[in-house]
Parts: C-alpha cells; structure tokens; sequence
C-alpha cells in the first residue's frame, strides 16, 4: 500500500507565526515600559493572531501526533472507494459591501462503503490531517482500495478528520 497521507510526518508549521507574535508582544512590553502610550488593541490583535495562528494549529498538531502514536481513539476504515466529489459552490455574496462580490466554497471527500469523509477545503485546524485531496501522494478514484484511519473530532463539533490514507497500488 502507497502511503497517501500521513498527518504525523507534517511539520509543525504554527510554531513560526507563534514565535513571531510573542516577541511582538515582547516589543509592545518594551514600548509600553518606555514611557510611550500604546493602544490596547494592537497587544490584542497580535495575541488573538498568535493564539489562532500559531497555538492552536501546533496543538492540534501534537494532539493528533499522540493519538497517532497511541491508536487511542483512532477508527480504521477499509474498502473500495465508491464516489469521490470535488464540488466549488460561487454564490453571490451579500455580506461584502462591494456589490459584484462572491464567495467559493469548496467542498470534497469521498465515501469507502457506508462510511463518508467530507470537508470544507480551508477549513482544517492544522495540516494533522486531510483535508484538501491535493495533498494526497496517491490520485483517489472510484474503485481504488483504501486503508482510511480517522477520528471524530470533538474540537470540530464531531467532524471526521482523516490522519493517515494509504491506497492500494
């Protein structure tokens, strides 16, 4: 079996953006202790994208990496892909104040039996986990025989999230 996907070989890409927003944070202390006003949103701001943009995906990323290593609470699931989809739904959208303005959402997955995975392209917590068929190794197609292992995630209200795909060559 091809190794298609493995969310513990991905690197632990929050930790950069984590390490850039503490030593913001760093210098905003050093403006502040300088005698110099400071407005309390600047602090925030880069605490909030510190914290969403690099904490969270790095303990999503160890957490995933644990269950990996365990098999606690991990599924596997194996069969023969029965449908796959790529589907990009462009709506008008009327949140913007621009009037010609739209909204994609791509959604994709496939379905192994009774079993379906699906997502949101773009809407993973970290790249622990499949959610874009581009970084597949191995083309899924109809018919092909997988080795899924996946788990449902309570931090994403019970979605399925696929941590290891392997494809029968």
């Amino acid at each position: 079996m091809i190794e298609a996907f493995d969310g513990s070989a991905a690197p632990l890409t929050g930790l950069w953006p984590a390490a850039a927003a503490l030593l913001l944070l760093l210098a905003c202390l050093a403006w502040r202790l300088s005698g110099r006003r400071l407005l309390w949103i600047i602090p925030l701001g880069i605490a909030v994208i510190g914290i969403f943009g690099g904490l969270v995906p790095s303990w999503d990323q160890i957490r995933v990496r644990k269950m990996l290593a365990s098999g606690e609470g991990l599924q596997t699931t194996r069969g023969a892909i029965t449908q796959t989809w790529h589907i990009e739904d462009r709506r008008r959208d009327t949140t913007s104040s621009m009037k010609n303005s739209y909204k994609t959402v791509v959604s994709e997955g496939f379905d192994v039996g009774a079993d379906r995975f699906s997502w949101v392209v773009g809407s993973c917590l970290s790249a622990a986990s499949l959610c874009e068929l581009a970084r597949s190794k191995a083309k899924l197609e109809q018919g092909s025989e997988v080795e899924v292992t996946w788990f449902a995630d309570p931090a994403q209200q019970g979605e399925r999230r696929i941590v290891r795909l392997r494809v029968k060559s």
